[in-house]
């Protein structure tokens, strides 16, 4: 019998991708970790440089074997990593036998990192609305130089962009241009995923949202994992509630939120400027 891979839920933040990997560790074999490229993980053991970090195989070994220390030695081995939240397996721990690590810090490196350590990949996609929307909530802006310092990162992947992202970065306070242009990169960079990785679970978050339960449990079993009616009535709770939180929610009223959060003016503009990356993802019915 083939040995079960460790699994990475990516794609982009605010995607439910958090939500996601938690439903899909409710098992007591598979152990979560969360973000190990987030740049908040302030330590000398901590390679990430940039939110977004790119590690590829043109990188120089040295760095590469650096990374790739970092995340062995949080999903392979007995290891806290000082001065962050990443605790890995311990002696204690020895009934899981698979790891999910989430992170959508990691979605322009996850071919990289699912190969490195050979892991099934889950990538969130989100209506481009409702992420600009979500954003725009929060008041979440993002600093573009993340991307212009990544010399590797732009001339390899994001060359395409390059002059608007020098644009936008004189734009400080358009949060829904932010929104825009940080969606239109993102799911660019899952399209090309998509394009190339027939292998890969490229989910909706809004189709997880409506199905829940016939998604989760597709999903759970080509992942491999055990589908019990436990984990089942786990996951109602977590989407059928009137609770609301960071996991439990519901999941169904969540998906058309954006059309209150956003003007029609603002919709009409997500639209016009994601729509060449969008329609691979969402059609006029979804507007």
């Amino acid at each position: 019998m083939l040995k079960k891979k460790s699994i990475l839920v990516t794609g982009s933040h605010r995607s439910g991708s958090t939500w996601t990997g938690r439903m899909l560790s409710i098992s007591k074999k598979i152990k979560y970790v969360h973000e190990p490229f987030n740049l908040n993980h302030r330590s000398e053991f901590v390679p990430v440089k940039y939110w977004f970090e790119y590690v590829t195989e043109s990188d120089n070994k040295v760095r590469q074997n650096r990374f790739l220390n970092y995340l062995k030695g949080i999903i392979g081995f007995p290891i806290r990593i000082p001065g962050t939240g990443l605790t890995n397996i311990t002696a204690n721990d020895r009934s899981f036998l698979r790891f999910l690590v989430k992170d959508p810090n990691a979605i322009f490196s996850a071919d990289w990192i699912a190969k490195k350590l050979d892991m099934d990949v889950v990538v969130l996609i989100r209506h481009p609305a409702a992420f600009v929307g979500s954003l725009k909530v929060m008041k979440w802006f993002h600093d573009f130089n993340h991307f212009l310092n990544q010399e590797t990162l732009m001339s390899q992947v994001l060359f395409p962009f390059e002059k608007e992202i020098r644009t936008l970065v004189k734009k400080e306070n358009d949060i829904i241009e932010h929104g825009i242009l940080l969606w239109n990169l993102i799911h660019y960079r899952i399209r090309h995923y998509q394009n190339r990785f027939n292998n890969w679970h490229f989910i909706r978050h809004e189709d997880l949202s409506l199905n829940p339960i016939e998604v989760f449990g597709k999903l759970y079993k080509s992942l491999q994992i055990d589908y019990s009616e436990e984990i089942k009535n786990e996951i109602l709770i977590y989407t059928q509630g009137k609770e609301i939180s960071e996991l439990k929610r519901n999941s169904k009223k969540n998906i058309f939120s954006w059309r209150s959060r956003l003007t029609d003016d603002e919709i009409l503009k997500i639209r016009s400027q994601t729509e060449e990356y969008s329609h691979t993802f969402y059609s006029h019915e979804d507007w």
